[in-house]
């Protein structure tokens, strides 16, 4: 179980579409979520941080590797 201090870990699919740009942009900046993957078919390879300011050093993977 988690406790309230502790952040949720979190992965967004489709992080280059607008829906996935706005959730991660608004997710970067929550205290209590920590991103641990997104996703992009079309960016794989591209570091997180160019698609959200203040993003984990994270970078893009295929869907088909989300864990």
């Amino acid at each position: 179980m988690l406790h309230e201090s502790s952040p949720i870990p979190v992965g967004v699919l489709g992080a280059t579409g607008y829906t996935g740009r706005e959730l991660l942009r608004r997710l970067a900046r929550h205290d209590g979520v920590r991103i641990v993957f997104a996703t992009s078919e079309s960016e794989s390879g591209t570091p997180l941080r160019r698609l959200a300011r203040g993003a984990p050093d994270l970078t893009l993977i295929p869907a088909e590797t989300a864990p």
